[in-house]
């Protein structure tokens, strides 16, 4: 199965106070039973991180790309490179102060 996240998606799963948090967490965790693929796109990461350092700040977001870059090492360690440049031209234009580690690289962005 695989399953397209879009930002709002992501922001409830991440963010505990947000409305949908509960409801979101517990399809993601029925989803991840069920094995599927989670997808994106850099656009919809352009569109989390932006909302998430304008309305959350600086250190949720460094701790939301934390935890997606943990989720996709676990499963696509061996595909390293290109993504990190991608990240790094999105954000060093608008936010040059926060660094990104990034190990992976995929037409999408993919996660277990």
């Amino acid at each position: 199965m695989k399953v397209f996240f879009d930002t709002g998606a992501f922001i409830a799963l991440f963010i505990s106070q947000e409305k949908f948090h509960k409801q979101i967490s517990n399809k993601y965790n029925d989803y991840r039973k069920q094995r599927a693929l989670f997808y994106t796109s850099y656009y919809i990461l352009d569109e989390l991180f932006t909302r998430l350092i304008y309305d959350f700040g600086k250190s949720a977001t460094e701790k939301v790309i934390g935890l997606l870059m943990k989720s996709i090492e676990k499963e696509w360690s061996n595909k390293r490179k290109n993504i990190t440049k991608t990240i790094e031209e999105i954000m060093g234009e608008k936010f040059p102060d926060i660094k990104i580690n990034v190990l992976i690289t995929h037409p999408i962005f993919a996660m277990e």
